[in-house]
This record gives C-alpha cells, structure tokens and sequence, in this order.
C-alpha cells in the first residue's frame, strides 16, 4: 500500500545550541516529504471514540520538546489530532473546528488530518517502541470515518499516523489509505502557544 510521509523537523538542529533548540517555534519548523508504506499499528486501545471522542493523559514515554517546552504527556482525538501536555481544554466541545493558530483552543496542537471525524468504525491505538535514547511513539488511526458533521459514511474512511521521536524530537504524520468523497475541509499541521505552522 503506498503512503505519504511528512517529517517536520526544526531547521537546521545540526546547527542550534540546546538552549536555542529548546526555545524555537514550530512557525520555525520545515516540512520534508518522502514516499514508503503504511502498516497498522497493534498497540493499546485508545478510549477515545464516537463523535469528538478524546482520551487525556496519556504518557509519551519520554520527554519530547515541541514549540519551546518539553511534554511528557500527550491527548487524542478522534477528529485527527493529538495534543501535547496532560489535559486538552473541552476536549469534546469545538474539538472538531480545525483552527491551527496559536490562539487555538487546544494548542500545543499536531493535526494530521483535522476535521469533524466520527470513530464508529475502525481503531485508534498508540504504542511506545524502541531502546531508552532513540524510542518512538506512534498514534494510528487505523480506518476510521473522516468527514464534516461527525460523519459515519462507510465511503469517507482513512488510515494515518503521527509519530514523536525521542531525543531528535521530529515528528513524522504518515498516510495509508485516504477515501475521500464529499466536501472535506480538513487542516494538517502544527501550533503551539504563540505560533503555528499549515
């Protein structure tokens, strides 16, 4: 099965100091693209279902530093996100309005396809992998219902991923299979407290 990959990297991280790196907006990142395959993941169930479900608290595993700070916790969404740090504010209400700007409601934000999605079908499931150091966390969406209106359209169904990587602290959103139909009006991207990225 073919599959986009976007890598989201901070420029130049070769080249900045830890304090720099440490304070750097994701308005400051850059995109990559590359192409490979999508595989499910088996992981651990996520709670997170139905129209606007979330899941809190979950931790990474490691501390992963994104716009500046570091977060050792994450939440999921069943609208296609997943947020950084212990508790996203009304994770039900307005989860679903695809707003990636730093005033956003549930900023520090990362969006791989952010809409009014519905998981009556299908999994979301996370799964830690990989030695202390160079470990990696990976949120699968496996075939679930993407769409305006919480939708549950057997047609409008897609398999993506987000993964955080330790230590370099790149993020990586993976797409497998994308059905789409209908008018879609998702968002992909980044914000964090004070800037954003689409």
């Amino acid at each position: 099965m073919s599959m986009r990959k976007i890598y989201v990297f901070l420029m130049g991280i070769l080249l900045l100091s830890t304090a720099t790196r440490l304070s750097a907006q994701v308005s400051a990142y850059g995109f990559a693209e590359s192409a490979g395959s999508y595989a499910a993941l088996g992981g651990t169930n996520s709670t997170a279902t139905g129209d606007d479900g979330g899941q809190n608290g979950i931790s990474i595993g490691f501390n992963f530093t994104y716009g500046g700070s570091v977060y050792t916790h994450f939440c999921i969404n069943t609208n296609g996100w997943i947020r950084l740090g212990t508790a996203a504010t009304t994770i039900g209400a307005f989860s679903y309005t695809n707003l990636l700007s730093n005033t956003a409601t549930h900023a520090p934000l990362i969006a791989a396809i952010w809409d009014d999605n519905h998981r009556n079908t299908g999994a979301i499931t996370y799964s830690l992998t990989g030695a202390p150091g160079s470990q990696v966390l990976t949120v699968d969406w496996n075939n679930v219902n993407i769409g305006g209106g919480g939708s549950t359209s057997a047609a409008n169904l897609a398999s993506y991923q987000i993964k955080l990587y330790e230590t370099t602290n790149v993020i990586e959103i993976i797409y497998g299979t994308l059905n789409l139909a209908g008018t879609l009006t998702a968002s992909i991207g980044l914000n964090d407290l004070t800037s954003f990225l689409v």
